[in-house]
C-alpha cells in the first residue's frame, strides 16, 4: 500500500474516531481504496515474477546465440589491388554491422 494511501487512511480513522468516540469501524470507501491498491500491488508483483521467470527460461538460448554470433568471423585475404582492398573493407564493415545487429537481437531474449 502506498505511503500516501496509508496516511489518508490513518487521517480518516482519526477523524472518524474523534467524531464517534466509539470503536473504529472503517468506512466503505477507505476499505475499497485499500483493497484496490492491494490488488494493484499484487498484480504488479505477479507480472514482475512472471517476467523474471520468462527471462530465466530464455537465458540458456540467449547465451548460445551470443556464443554463436561471436564465432562468426571473416578473414580478409591479402589482396593485390587497391580496388579489391576497398571492397573487402566495405564487406568487413557490413559484416561487423551484421554481427552487432545480431547481438542486439539475441540480447532481446
Amino acid at each position: 500500500m502506498g505511503e500516501i494511501c496509508k496516511r489518508q487512511i490513518l487521517f480518516t480513522l482519526k477523524l472518524y474516531k474523534m467524531e464517534n468516540q466509539s470503536a473504529i469501524v472503517l468506512p466503505n470507501e477507505v476499505l475499497e481504496v485499500a483493497k484496490k491498491e492491494a490488488e494493484i500491488k499484487a498484480a504488479a508483483e505477479l507480472k514482475a515474477k512472471q517476467q523474471a521467470e520468462e527471462k530465466a527460461a530464455k537465458a540458456p538460448d540467449k547465451e548460445k546465440l551470443i556464443e554463436f554470433i561471436e564465432m562468426l568471423t571473416i578473414e580478409i585475404p591479402k589482396l593485390k589491388t587497391k580496388e579489391a582492398e576497398i571492397i573487402a573493407n566495405e564487406i568487413n564493415t557490413k559484416f561487423i554491422g551484421f554481427r552487432n545487429w545480431a547481438k542486439k537481437e539475441a540480447e532481446k531474449l
